[in-house]
């Protein structure tokens, strides 16, 4: 799939996949302070807008999420669009803006700021315990292949007991052709009725049924 060949780029070059981490994550430190959250918003601007793309561009389900932490960003900008085009397009002095104010009261500025920090804390929480879950089944995986892993030969398919032609994600396959499937179950693309399969070993074949 589209999303399948992105990812497998990407994780080509670990470098590069360093460098996108380290940007997302100064990103979203600069974000968090009101002298750096213009810088961080650009920042996540430009990364968000770069994702966005791949995800619609390649299929990548993650579309809304991607395109609301654009959004957000751009929100972060929106006050401080005018002083920015003054001053990179027009070439004029700007002033900066200003849109926090001190609470009057003492009680106020702390009601507001363990607020904040709770919210933080919350979606930090929320992040780590499923990345946790989705690196430890990743390390399952690892660990305890799938009988089914490895490229496999579809001999025939067959649907409501007549012969089908191999169903694929994006179309079908004639029945010579060569299919490749990922090494968890769930990326095979056959969903309904039976398919027989023999295992591209040498030797012997092994042969399997879904």
């Amino acid at each position: 799939s589209p999303m399948t060949m992105l990812w497998t780029l990407i994780g080509l070059n670990p470098v590069y996949e360093m460098i996108c981490g380290a940007a997302e994550v100064a990103a979203g430190v600069l974000i968090l302070f009101r002298r750096t959250a213009l810088l961080g918003a650009l920042l996540t601007a430009f990364l968000a807008t770069n994702i966005v793309l791949y995800n619609f561009c390649f299929d990548v389900p993650v579309k809304i999420y991607a395109a609301h932490l654009l959004l957000l960003s751009l929100a972060v900008i929106a006050p401080d669009m005018r002083g920015l085009w003054n001053f990179f397009i027009l070439h004029k002095p700007c002033t900066p803006v200003y849109g926090w104010k001190k609470p009057a009261c003492r009680w106020g500025l702390r009601v507001e700021t363990v607020a904040t920090t709770v919210v933080l804390l919350l979606v930090a929480a929320q992040a780590a315990v499923e990345l946790h879950g989705g690196y430890s089944h990743q390390l399952a995986n690892e660990r305890h292949p799938s009988p089914y892993t490895g490229q496999w030969h579809v001999d025939s398919a067959v649907l409501n007991g007549q012969s089908k032609p191999v169903l694929t994600g994006d179309g079908h396959l004639s029945r010579t052709q060569r299919a490749r499937y990922a090494a968890r179950l769930g990326d095979c693309a056959v969903a309904r009725g039976r398919s027989h399969w023999r295992q591209k070993t040498h030797p012997p074949a092994r042969l399997g049924e879904l």
